[in-house]
Order: structure tokens, then sequence, then C-alpha cells
């Protein structure tokens, strides 16, 4: 299986998950522990960017090499 394609497959499920979080308002934050929105909005946010980039470059990244603009 290639790189690409794993990359996909794993994006999508953590994908859900991110977007699980975000509607219940939690997140994990540094040291794997709990991070509520309504406690520490600041950290929240921060690591819901943080996780959201990674996860959705999970699901993008495969696409735009698939279409062949990741080699411009």
């Amino acid at each position: 299986m290639s790189t690409d394609l794993t990359c996909f497959v794993f994006g999508i499920p953590l994908t859900l998950i991110w977007v699980a979080m975000f509607r219940k308002g939690v997140t994990a934050g540094p040291n794997l522990r709990k991070v509520e929105r309504a406690d520490d909005p600041i950290r929240y946010w921060m690591m819901m960017g943080f996780f959201g980039m990674v996860f959705f470059g999970f699901l993008i990244m495969p696409i735009v090499d698939w279409l062949g603009l990741r080699k411009l």
C-alpha cells in the first residue's frame, strides 16, 4: 500500500474524531490532558488548530499529490 493511500485511510477516522472533539468542546492538551473550551479557551483553540492541521493534512496532501499539484 502506498504512503499516500495509508495517510488518506488513516486521515478519514482521525478527521472524524477531530470533528467530534470540536463539537463537544474538548481536546487533548499537553501531556495528553483533557482541555475544555469553557475552562481554558486559549489552550483549547491552540490545540484544536494543531490537531486540525495534522489530521486534515492526512486527507488533503494525498489528494494534492494524486492531482499532481504537489510537485509544482
